[in-house]
């Protein structure tokens, strides 16, 4: 399974470690999926942005 994140396609498990250490840095994570690439089963799309950015989901 490979998750979209900054543009680019990593391994599941690459993500993980992302999400743990942006979690702990205080980052707000965003987690979706992708309808536009429905070849694949899912892709997930990680968006992490800064607490102080404010985007709305």
């Amino acid at each position: 399974m490979f998750i979209k994140g900054n543009g680019q396609y990593i391994e599941y498990d690459e993500v993980i470690k992302v999400l743990l250490e942006r979690s702990k840095q205080g980052n707000s994570i965003v987690v979706g999926c992708d309808s536009q690439r429905k070849k694949r089963k899912h892709i997930f799309v990680i968006a992490i942005a800064a607490v102080d950015e404010g985007n709305g989901g």
